[in-house]
């Protein structure tokens, strides 16, 4: 069952800044569906505008399968966790929590306290029930709005970079439990982050935007190894996918000095982008491997891997290792690759260049 769905939405300021244009999705029920883009890419307007914060300019939001354009954000049944969590500093966890419930004029007294015993179980916040925002940490104030969601029982959730003011071993305990709340409560959750990681982890499905505009929406392994287009193959993947261009001449790109590869489809034109993810770029190669000589500029050491940077063609090129390496700036090495992990793009487009019938297949390699 379809949840949430926009239907060719567009936003407007002042009749002439566009900020949103032709945004078409779905959210399906239980579904955790994130949104992902860079700053100011719109992400946050698109979830303001499903809380009715925000007017729809053109286009049709339905929620349920009822038109909800013109609800007002009480008639949307919906729950939304804020940034910046939105905690009242007068009240306690407790009244900070049950405020969440307190437009639901049907609610009794006991199922509120009902609610409320359950929600600081699931955040496990039951001893700091009487504290201040200002007696808890980051994390804590973050499961107090996740708590003020869950009272609610509204069975879609909105959530706005929720993790964005905590740091990176909190971030990575938050991201574990929403998703474990998710799925325990049966939500409908709507997730915004600039964060691919974040997405990447999290979510069913994701849709990336940039300036205004749907990239791509697929589950996000298959939008990792089928990236659309040069944006979406370059903002998921860290570090990210390697480009060049390339010269075409007989069916065969030109890679690096006596090295090419035999393009999987039929060239229309001489020069297409090649790309390749550094994590595929290997120390040692295997049958029908290629391989080119470069010398390392820069080494990253993370400790269970380790980040080579080189000069490929007058691009910078990255390749990923796993484990440790004693490589050093300015070290000749040997880097080899499958061609069956070379990617194409159209140099105008910018779209991943495929074979009729699906997804690219890579061809074989001459050197």
């Amino acid at each position: 069952m379809t949840q949430i769905e926009m239907k060719d939405v567009s936003k407007t300021y002042n009749r002439k800044n566009t900020v949103l244009e032709g945004i078409d999705f779905s959210v399906e029920k239980g579904e955790f569906f994130v949104l992902v883009g860079p700053s100011g890419c719109g992400k946050s307007t698109i979830l303001r505008m499903i809380a009715g914060l925000e007017e729809i300019s053109e286009g049709e939001l339905l929620i349920a399968d009822s038109l909800a354009n013109d609800l007002l954000p009480k008639e949307r049944n919906v729950s939304m966790v804020f940034q910046n969590y939105a905690l009242y500093p007068h009240m306690t966890v407790k009244e900070n929590i049950l405020f969440g419930i307190g437009h639901q004029q049907k609610v009794s007294k006991i199922e509120k306290e009902e609610r409320l015993a359950k929600a600081l179980e699931l955040v496990q916040l039951q001893e700091f029930i009487d504290r201040k925002p200002r007696e808890l940490s980051g994390g804590q104030r973050q499961r107090v709005a996740l708590a003020r969601a869950i009272v609610s029982e509204a069975p879609i959730c909105l959530m706005d970079e929720p993790l964005s003011n905590l740091d990176a071993k909190l971030r990575a305990q938050m991201r574990m439990e929403i998703r474990q709340l998710q799925q325990r409560l049966g939500l409908t959750l709507v997730y915004v982050t600039h964060d691919q990681v974040e997405a990447m982890t999290m979510g069913d499905r994701i849709m990336i935007l940039n300036q205004g505009h749907v990239q791509q929406i697929g589950k996000p392994i298959d939008i990792y190894n089928d990236p659309a287009n040069t944006f979406v193959a370059s903002f998921i993947g860290s570090p990210q996918m390697n480009f060049m261009e390339t010269t075409v001449a007989d069916g065969y790109s030109k890679i690096a000095t006596d090295v090419s590869a035999q393009l999987p489809f039929i060239p229309e034109k001489s020069k297409y982008l090649v790309a390749i993810r550094p994590e595929k770029l290997k120390s040692q190669g295997d049958a029908g491997d290629l391989n080119f000589k470069v010398y390392i500029n820069a080494v990253e050491q993370l400790g269970n891997e380790t980040i080579l940077g080189f000069e490929l063609n007058n691009e910078q090129w990255k390749a990923k290792w796993n484990g440790q390496w004693a490589i050093q700036p300015g070290e000749l090495i040997s880097i080899y690759f499958s061609p069956q992990d070379l990617y194409y793009f159209d140099v105008d487009s910018r779209e991943q260049v495929v074979l009729s019938g699906g997804q690219q297949q890579r061809g074989e390699v001459t050197v």
